[in-house]
């Protein structure tokens, strides 16, 4: 398995990776009364085109998992730091993480 180095793969977050959230709001149907519950849900994304899906897959051998739902996406871009602009998203987005999981 080849594995990239870390400061390869923050780079290439700068310009292609994307951290974000989702609120949403879910009916629980099944249960007396529907209540309603709210939740955030974090997201880390890389975005590319079909050409380019070997990077993906040696992102993705890299850090060690299948989805990037994963929340080692954390701990990986804290040891190593994003050095544009979505560092700033990445800390905002990392420190709701924190807050939902607790952790």
């Amino acid at each position: 398995m080849n594995m990239l180095p870390g400061n390869y793969i923050a780079g290439f977050v700068d310009g292609e990776g994307c951290f974000y959230l989702n609120y949403r709001r879910e009916i629980k149907r099944t249960r007396k009364g529907q209540p309603q519950y709210y939740r955030w849900t974090p997201y880390f994304a890389i975005s590319m085109r079909k050409d380019d899906r070997n990077i993906l897959e040696l992102i993705k051998d890299t850090l060690k998992c299948g989805k990037i739902f994963n929340l080692k996406i954390v701990p990986f871009f804290r040891r190593y730091s994003l050095r544009a602009k979505k560092r700033m998203d990445f800390d905002l987005w990392a420190q709701a993480v924190e807050i939902i999981y607790n952790i």
